[in-house]
This record gives structure tokens, sequence and C-alpha cells, in this order.
């Protein structure tokens, strides 16, 4: 890939896509650190001199059709917020400062979904250069994703490039390497543990993902207790917490994604905090989290101090580590 910091970008129009897919409540952003990891790519285009930039993004999944609820309003204002700039709707979209346009949720529109030439055109009209600096959607054949890199030169944001970075580190990683697998996406999940089974010397099981599991190769380690609610397992229990956390304290790699327990109730945290502080023990280990459940819990609960790394990514990171490329990457080295 070709950074957008190798290439002179002044009087440029820039398309950049960021991920603007952030929680919502009641109409506002939750937790705005996907916005948050877009600012360095954004002020330095702006630093160079470039002459507007173009936002592309999505909340949701609105399958094509514009849905109210799922405009990205919220997250372009409070873009503007971070970036100290005014905030206005306009024609299309936002406005922000002077030299932004945030356009609206490009999932309104089906033929972002099909990798629709015509889409990109419209964009490529607009612009000069693209810049991808949202990884969350890199692994899907999208217009925003892989058409629009055959009409611009397409570069890759600072974002971006530290994802994969950081990532690449986990491919080959100092050893014993431990991942972490909970959640709830058991068609995402499944799949990720027995794949990455290939890489990691121990896989830890929580969530759903370990009540649907067979250990096959002795790689796999279940839970041996767990917090129960009328019938439903919701958390790793005391022993298993000590037994991950003896794993966890002899690894040199560690990486987590999904959480053990039904987070969301305050009962079941337990599980995913003290993994979360055992993860922080292993000062001389690289621990790296992903997936934005799994991120939103820690910085919530004041736990990502604990990790060297927080993917923005969620399906799109766990895709890179186990298959080594991304159809949206694979685009920008083209």
């Amino acid at each position: 890939m070709i950074s957008v910091r190798d290439v002179d970008i002044k009087n440029k129009k820039v398309l950049l896509k960021i991920d603007g897919d952030t929680p919502m409540i009641n109409n506002r952003v939750a937790d705005d650190y996907r916005l948050q990891v877009s600012l360095p790519t954004i002020e330095y285009i702006l630093k160079k001199g470039a002459a507007e930039i173009i936002i592309l993004s999505h909340l949701g999944r609105p399958k094509g059709k514009v849905a109210p609820e799922l405009k990205m309003a919220p997250a372009a204002e409070r873009l503007a917020e971070l970036l100290k700039m005014a905030f206005r709707p306009a024609a299309g979209g936002y406005e922000i400062g002077a030299k932004i346009k945030f356009l609206e949720n490009i999932r309104f529109d089906k033929r972002e979904e099909e990798n629709n030439q015509s889409l990109a055109e419209e964009w490529a009209r607009q612009a000069d250069i693209f810049v991808q600096d949202g990884l969350a959607d890199c692994h899907r054949l999208y217009a925003s994703v892989v058409a629009i890199t055959k009409l611009l030169p397409s570069f890759a944001g600072c974002r971006l490039e530290q994802e994969i970075e950081e990532l690449d580190c986990l491919l080959n990683p100092p050893r014993p390497f431990v991942a972490i697998i909970g959640g709830d996406k058991l068609d995402d999940k499944l799949p990720l543990a027995q794949k990455i089974a290939r890489q990691a010397d121990r896989v830890l099981l929580g969530g759903m993902v370990a009540n649907a599991f067979q250990d096959d190769d002795g790689k796999f380690v279940l839970p041996i207790d767990d917090v129960e609610e009328r019938g439903n397992i919701r958390d790793i229990g005391d022993k298993t917490i000590e037994k991950f956390s003896e794993i966890i304290a002899a690894a040199k790699t560690i990486f987590w994604a999904g959480c053990l327990g039904v987070v969301e109730d305050e009962k079941f945290q337990t599980g995913s905090r003290q993994i979360a502080l055992a993860i922080g023990q292993s000062q001389a280990a690289t621990r790296v989290a992903a997936g934005g459940d799994t991120v939103g819990f820690l910085r919530q609960h004041h736990l990502d101090n604990n990790f060297t790394f927080l993917s923005a990514g969620g399906a799109a990171t766990l895709e890179y580590l186990t298959e080594g490329k991304l159809a949206g990457v694979e685009a920008l080295r083209k």
C-alpha cells in the first residue's frame, strides 16, 4: 500500500472513507472511538493543503433504503466537535468547517453493497484521489472499498496503515500466542476459533462460542464453571477465570475478540473484567483487542489501557488474521 503521507495532496479534492458506524443511544454517539481514530488522517490531509475532503461512511444496516434513525448526522456532528469545527446540514449530507463534506449514509444506496461501478463513478467525479481509512469494511466487496479504487489514485490513511502494521505482528507472533474468543455471533466466531487455532498455541473460549464448541485437538480451553441465570449460562465462573489467567500469564502474544459474558448486564461482567485485568498484568506481551463490543466494553470500564492496541475492525480484523489479506487492502496494492 502507498500511504497518503507519500503523495502530494495540496489543492487536491480527497475522497476519504472512514468508519462512522458508532454505537448510538437516543440518537447520539455513545462511543466515538471509531471517529477519534480517523482524526490523524483528516488533520493530516487538511494540514497538507487539500482543497476539500469528501467523507464516505455508513451507520447500521439499512439494506439499501433510507432509514431516518440511521442518518449520519450524529456521527458528523460529533466529528465536527472533535475537530472543533462548525457543523451544518447540507445537500446530500453535512458540512464540517469550510473544507469537509460528510456524505449521507452510503448504505442508503443499494449500489454500495453491490460494488456498483456507476456509484463509484458518481463519487470519483467529485474528487482527485481516494483514501481508505476504514478497516471495518475492508473485507467487503463494496463500491467504497473496491470499485472506487479502479477510478481514482488510491492510498491508505494513517489509521489503516497502523491497523495493518499492528495486525501483521500477529501473523508471525512471539510465542506462546493465546487467543481469547467470545461473544454471541456464532456465524463469525466459530469459524474464527477454528482458523485461529492454526496460528495460536491456545484458544480460550467463552460466551455462546464456548457452548457450541467441541474441542478436537487440545488447543481449545473451555470454561470449567459458569454463572447461570434461569438455566442459561451468562458468564464464566471463578475457576475458569483462574485457569484462563494462568494461561494468559505465560503468553507473549494475546489477542481477544468477543466478551466472555452477557456484559450488557452488570451482574455478568466479572469474567470479562477479570480477564482484561489479567491481560494487563502481562506487560511484556503484545496485547490486542478487536471488535466493536469488546473495545466498547473495555473503554466503558476504563480497561483499554491494559492493551497495546485496540483494533477498530471487527470481522475485517478477524479475516485478516486468519486469511492474511483483505479485499480492500489488496485493492490499494494494485
